[in-house]
């Protein structure tokens, strides 16, 4: 006898009855009141949340504004904007300048794209030898023969003065722009109309900055080549130019702009260096030289180009509250951060964010751009102390150590993007300070010499009649370190950033190549 095969179809109904059941039960009114007594709990909470976190935020914010307000600091970018000048006192709307910020009305957008790309263009076509900067910090001469080789193959590496003639040929196609600059130099005023009303200050255009920096690179070697064929006249209308266009963007409230003119002293300081080291230039130049340069004040125009920054930062984050999606643009979301999943989703997220956690944000900035930024400069003095701006950077480091959910817990997100490197400007600014306090000593030493005959023996002879004031070494205060050489030369030195007197020994690296972060900030002749 056959088993008999037990039917399915009792099973089948019986699950379907026991489902039915089931959602019977879960959907009851007495359990919906219930549900929807959960649902109304939640949105308390989170509503509670919200609330909470939004009075926490925006009570800490009122609470430090006020704090920042009454001592003196400015937070808004448009307290830091240069004021319009005529076009007719403005350097940058010489006929070659002017079309780099003719923008449609309201756009970024340019008129003439034409221009545009010819002004970029400017200098494109030199040799890869670029750059007449650093070699006079190792007391070298600027090396004409790797540019002329690249021009003329054929030209006597060993002979300067051919080398000098084969760049000025180089040179001869950017004559007449310089002189254009060099005529506009005359006018009292410099300010590039740069859209500082941009909604973002990260999209602020800035095209203006390489160009400045490959025609003050042109202006040194021309100088240089001159120099190299003793036409020191033509050399020193280059250098002028020069030192004008270092601060043809001083008062631009960007930190960009001031590190471009730091970079734009070091390379005009090479043909100073030059005239000074063959004496080629004459009591009236030098004394031009030196009153050019004691208006550099490089010291308090880095720290004002930090709170500048500041201010920028600061509209980021604002921007950043009623735009979140800009956060992926700055990259506080990035691709290896657990934050991601899919831009979409990110942005939605970002979204239902509470405007306080962005206070919080805000707070958290300000906080570690005083503690760990400004504190290390004090503004009533001219010198710094690097241990004091290290041990700054060293608690920044410190306060953004983490990954993205630690940044993330201790409302640093935004902090962590704006704020790294920002220290760094100090050793930058008082480097370049240092310079400017050499050019001016070495200048008055000179005219001194010439008057003279010989060097004096220390710098405090220099005034009254050269110096009205003998500066003091940015670093640390003291007295720049000074004293003359058996071959009738002098050396003059800065302690530099380590505040470590190293007899005048010039740091390098291991190929030995300049290096400002060793040694001492050195001011020598061959």
């Amino acid at each position: 006898m056959k088993p008999s095969t037990p039917s399915t179809q009792p099973t089948a109904l019986t699950d379907r009855y026991v489902t039915l059941r089931w959602l019977a039960w879960l959907v009851h009114p007495r359990r919906l009141r219930i549900y929807l007594g959960l649902l109304l709990c939640l949105i308390t909470v989170i509503g509670l949340v919200y609330g909470l976190v939004n009075w926490r935020g925006h009570r800490a914010w009122n609470r430090l504004e006020r704090q920042l307000t009454a001592a003196g600091e400015r937070l808004d970018l448009e307290a830091f904007v240069p004021p319009r000048v005529s076009a007719d006192e403005n350097l940058a709307m010489t006929p070659f300048l002017a079309p780099l910020f003719d923008f449609e009305p309201g756009t970024q957008q340019w008129r003439d794209t034409n221009a545009v790309a010819r002004i970029q263009s400017f200098g494109r076509g030199l040799p890869s030898a670029r750059g007449a900067s650093g070699g006079w910090r190792l007391g070298e001469f600027a090396d004409l023969a790797e540019w002329a080789l690249e021009l003329q193959p054929a030209v006597d590496p060993k002979d300067r003065v051919a080398c000098a003639r084969v760049v000025l040929e180089g040179l001869e196609p950017y004559a007449a722009v310089l002189a254009e600059l060099r005529a506009a130099s005359e006018r009292p005023h410099c300010r590039f109309n740069i859209r500082y009303e941009q909604p973002n200050p990260a999209e602020i255009l800035l095209p203006h900055l390489s160009l400045l920096r490959t025609v003050v690179e042109l202006l040194a070697w021309r100088a240089s080549a001159n120099l190299a064929l003793g036409q020191a006249e033509l050399a020193f209308a280059d250098v002028s130019l020069g030192l004008e266009l270092v601060d043809a963007i001083r008062q631009e409230p960007i930190l960009i702009s001031f590190l471009v003119r730091c970079a734009n002293l070091e390379s005009i300081a090479q043909p100073i260096w030059e005239g000074l080291a063959r004496r080629q230039w004459s009591a009236v130049q030098l004394e031009a030289l030196q009153q050019r340069c004691q208006r550099f004040e490089l010291w308090q125009d880095g720290r004002h180009a930090l709170r500048a920054e500041r201010a920028m930062g600061h509209a980021i984050i604002e921007l950043a509250r009623t735009q979140p999606a800009l956060l992926e643009n700055l990259g506080a979301v990035g691709p290896d951060d657990d934050l991601r999943t899919t831009p979409g989703l990110v942005s939605l997220l970002l979204k239902l964010l509470p405007s306080g956690l962005f206070r919080l944000e805000l707070v958290q900035y300000h906080r570690l751009f005083q503690l760990a930024v400004l504190s290390p400069s004090n503004p009533e003095a001219r010198w710094v102390d690097p241990a004091q701006a290290e041990a700054a950077a060293q608690i920044l480091d410190r306060e953004l150590s983490g990954g993205p959910w630690a940044r993330l817990s201790r409302h640093q997100v935004l902090a962590s993007i704006l704020l790294p490197a920002l220290s760094k400007v100090y050793q930058k600014a008082a480097r370049e300070q240092a310079l400017a306090d050499q050019l001016v000593l070495a200048t008055a030493l000179e005219r001194s010499r010439l008057a003279r005959g010989h060097f004096p023996e220390a710098l405090g002879e220099l005034a009254p009649e050269y110096l009205t004031r003998v500066p003091a070494d940015i670093v640390q205060g003291d007295p720049y370190r000074y004293a003359r050489t058996p071959d009738g030369q002098f050396t003059l030195y800065s302690v530099a950033w380590d505040g470590i007197d190293d007899g005048g020994q010039i740091g390098r690296d291991h190929r030995g190549r300049w290096d400002g972060s060793r040694g001492d900030w050195v001011w020598r002749y061959p």
